[in-house]
Order: C-alpha cells, then structure tokens, then sequence
C-alpha cells in the first residue's frame, strides 16, 4: 500500500466518524406547540388518577404560568372536568381554595352487530331467477330458530351455512348449523342455551 492510499483511507475513516458522531448527538429541544402540546398534554392528564390544580399542569408542561388555554380546551373536549369546591382539596396562594380538575375516560360504547334477515324461502331471489334457499334445511334447527326468536334472541346467516345466535343484548351465544353432521349437535346446542337463559 502506498502512501496516496493510506491518506485516502484515513480520510474516508475520519469522514464515518464525523457522520457517526452528528447522528448520535442529541438533537436540540423544539418547541412544542398546538397539536403536539395539546397531545402531551392529555396524556399527562389520562395517566393521573388524582385531582390536579393549574400549578401541576403548568409543571408538568414545563411552563411557569398556567397553561388555561389547555384547560379551557380540555374542559371545552370533554377531557377533564372541574371539581367543585367541597370536592377539591388543593389549596392556591392566599389560602382560597385551588381549581381542581379531573380526568373524565372515555366509554367506548358498543354498538350491537347489524342482524341480517333471511329471506323466507316462498320469496324468489332478486335478479337470478331462482328462488330463496331455505332457512334451514333441518327441521329440527328450525324449530329450534323459531323457538329461540320468539324467546327474544336473534338468529343470523353466517357463512358456510350456519347460524349465530344472539341474545337480547347482541352478545354471540352460539352458532348452529343448517345442516348438522351429528344428530347430538342439536341437542348439545339446546343444553348450551338452556344455560345462557333460553326457554328451548
């Protein structure tokens, strides 16, 4: 190796080096404003079961002074709400009694799943030209659909030719086949809602 190829590899070793260290230093702090504030600011309120006042917020946000818009746009969301003043406990400057605020949690409301009728077999299947296919074509697994729908439960088409059956608050209880292979399936089916309430 000569000389010229030494110095060209030193000078590519020190160029790695200079790229190594600018990505391993810490980048300055940016500021923090309007939807990432807003972000940091309600997972800090999500992650405290306690009341706070204005000082915490302003703390934990790292500012001085109250950050009341953050509150008033929190309070205006649903996000917190304010405690009255028997129920909060913080004391401000001056001896009279503090704002506090709560985290609210969301409830996710569960919406029932969409139940689809089937249509009865005399009625003919729009644009084919053929007609509807039975329900079911085990008279025992009609009865007992019929049974369990006039009990209140819900009864639904699922693929591959079963049925899912639902109760009254359209939580799934079980599934039954339109054709069953095993003639104890009806009767495991039966005993299965006689427990989740079902008068079969």
């Amino acid at each position: 190796m000569d000389r010229e190829n030494v110095a060209e590899a030193l000078r590519d070793v020190a160029a790695s080096l200079e790229r190594l260290a600018a990505a391993l230093e810490p980048e300055a702090p940016k500021a923090v404003k309007g939807e990432e504030r807003r972000r940091r600011f309600r997972d800090w309120v999500a992650g405290r079961a306690e009341p706070f006042g204005k000082r915490d917020a302003a703390e934990a946000m790292g500012v001085k002074t109250a950050p009341d818009d953050l509150l008033r746009w929190a309070l205006g969301r649903g996000i917190i709400e304010e405690l009255d003043g028997k129920a909060a406990a913080g004391r401000g400057g001056g001896g009279r009694p503090s704002r506090q605020f709560r985290y609210v949690p969301k409830v996710k409301e569960r919406r029932p799943p969409k139940v689809k009728e089937s249509a009865p077999a005399s009625e003919p299947v729009r644009g084919t030209g053929k007609r509807a296919r039975m329900i079911a074509t085990d008279k025992r697994v009609r009865g007992l659909i019929d049974q369990l729908r006039a009990d209140g439960f819900q009864a639904t088409r699922a693929a591959g030719g079963h049925f899912k059956i639902y109760d009254s608050k359209s939580r799934l209880i079980t599934t039954l086949p339109a054709t069953p292979s095993d003639h104890r399936s009806i009767d495991n089916a039966r005993a299965l809602l006689r427990r989740k309430g079902a008068n079969v």
